[in-house]
């Protein structure tokens, strides 16, 4: 599977130029933990971040990228999904990668009779979400707001704000969520 490991290539560049956690953190404004988090591929920075750290370690941002170890694509097929049902009522959930732990984003498949939702209360995670219909009428919930997404509809938002889907219709519907970081 494609994955974008950054990690190392930055903290090899930072040992190069003899520097600390402690210095890259200072000299751009972050914290030594977000620095560290970087390196160790827990966090994926924004190009704004990875800019920042590029400048500070005179490493041009293009070489950070082409430095990134190519992985071999992977196909999943339809019958080799991991997939679960939390509880009755509940929208069925496919992952649509093979290793759900091991990538910087997470897409999910995810159908329901009429009434079927993601959760019985609203919920939120750290991260951004981005949902699209491929057939039905889904409600989403955000915050304080309601969305009603019919098929070929998408909707993207940030996931820390309570949020929550419903089939609205009166007929089975699905679609694919995605989450950024990884959130299930």
């Amino acid at each position: 599977m494609f994955m974008v490991k950054l990690g190392g290539v930055i903290r090899k560049a930072r040992m190069k130029k003899g520097f600390t956690l402690d210095d890259v953190a200072s000299r751009c404004g972050y914290s030594k933990a977000l620095i560290s988090r970087i390196e160790n591929d827990n966090v994926f920075p924004s190009i704004e971040s990875l800019s920042k750290i590029a400048g500070v370690l005179d490493f041009p941002l293009y070489d950070i990228f082409a430095s990134i170890p190519y992985e071999e694509p992977v196909v999943l097929r339809k019958n080799e999904r991991q997939k679960f049902h939390v509880s009755e009522g509940e929208f069925d959930l496919e992952f649509l990668v093979p290793n759900p732990r091991n990538v910087t984003m997470l897409p999910v498949f995810y159908s329901g009779d009429p009434m079927a939702h993601s959760t019985a209360r609203m919920g939120e995670h750290i991260g951004q979400e981005w949902a699209f219909v491929l057939s039905g009428k889904v409600e989403v919930t955000v915050g304080d707001r309601k969305y009603v997404l019919k098929e070929g509809d998408s909707l993207f938002f940030n996931s820390a704000v309570p949020h929550k889907y419903v089939n609205f219709g009166t007929e089975f519907a699905c679609g694919v969520c995605i989450t950024i970081p990884p959130s299930y």
